[in-house]
């Protein structure tokens, strides 16, 4: 296995081997370029990957599950958007599972597989022990040719790729939020400081002691599933999340330590399995460092919701 050289671009070249060519360069130490270099490097291949942030795993905010670490969904640092957890897994439907197996030809993507890991990880406790098909003992449409725009810009096209910077997706979402007349009762965020001094933050204390206590609980600690009237198949198409004593109204500088009263319940709910493909990605000029045209092209009424 050849190691791969990681260089941040807040550090500097510093961190860069002494080797000039690589077989691959992959920009993106998230789920999908880490997990790639990673491959890539055990299969023997030497790999760059160029990585925008530094190691912020030593960071109390991005460590703790209960304060989901950064902003969302701007993973600028090692491990990429992957360090935004909320912990909130849900199993998808089988229908997803079986498009993978058969898009890879391999069959260890179907949903009978696929669903021994999800048991594995699952720790169940509002069903009887035994009851199969769960765990309980685990921890928690068309393209564009974009060789026009690549010769407007005067890049030479390497590759021939149409579907890049096409046929992008992204799921909806919209939360609702009620407050009532009493607080709701066993609120396990009320001692909660959020001073990260385990002096003064009990909750802090009780983590660091055993990872244990609301700081160790994910974000959300209801969720479910439903299928509603427009559901392009008999899967369930949107994702609910939400609990008492919180409020997600999305993420921003604070977001993680922001309190609301302890009479606050609310859901989110995520328009799962989008039919519009219409978000497409531009470049602007030749600089690398300038941001692209990013235009996700909601509620584009051509292709469906």
């Amino acid at each position: 296995m050849k190691s791969i050289a990681l260089w941040s671009l807040l550090l500097g070249a510093a961190a860069v081997a002494q080797q000039i060519e690589y077989e691959y360069v992959i920009i993106g130490s998230g789920p999908g370029g880490g997990t790639l270099a990673a491959n890539l490097a055990r299969d023997g291949h030497s790999v760059f990957l160029i990585e925008a942030g530094d190691n912020q795993g030593h960071n109390l905010t991005e460590v703790i599950p209960g304060l989901l670490g950064i902003l969302y969904p701007r993973g600028s640092t090692l491990g990429g958007s992957s360090e935004v957890n909320g912990m909130n897994w849900a199993l998808p439907p089988d229908n997803d599972w079986r498009y993978i197996a058969t898009l890879t030809n391999d069959d260890s993507w179907r949903p009978e597989q696929m669903r021994q890991y999800f048991m594995e990880l699952e720790r169940n406790e509002y069903l009887p022990e035994g009851i199969p098909g769960h765990g309980y003992d685990g921890g928690f449409g068309e393209t564009d040719d974009r060789r026009e725009e690549l010769q407007r810009l005067g890049i030479p096209v390497v590759v021939d790729l149409p579907a890049v910077e096409n046929n992008m997706r992204d799921n909806y979402e919209g939360d609702v939020v009620v407050q009532a007349n009493v607080d709701f009762e066993n609120n396990p965020f009320a001692n909660c400081t959020y001073s990260l001094s385990n002096q003064s933050d009990p909750c802090l204390e009780q983590w660091e002691n055993d990872h244990t206590g609301p700081y160790g609980e994910g974000g959300a600690p209801l969720i479910m599933w439903y299928r509603s009237k427009q559901s392009q198949n008999n899967d369930s198409d949107v994702f609910f999340f939400g609990g008492a004593s919180a409020v997600f109204r999305g993420y921003f500088p604070g977001y993680s330590r922001e309190q609301v009263p302890a009479s606050t319940f609310y859901w989110s709910m995520v328009k799962m399995k989008p039919c519009n493909a219409a978000c497409i990605v531009e470049l602007r000029s030749t600089s690398p460092r300038e941001a692209p045209l990013i235009n996700f092209n909601y509620f584009d009424v051509s292709n469906g919701p």
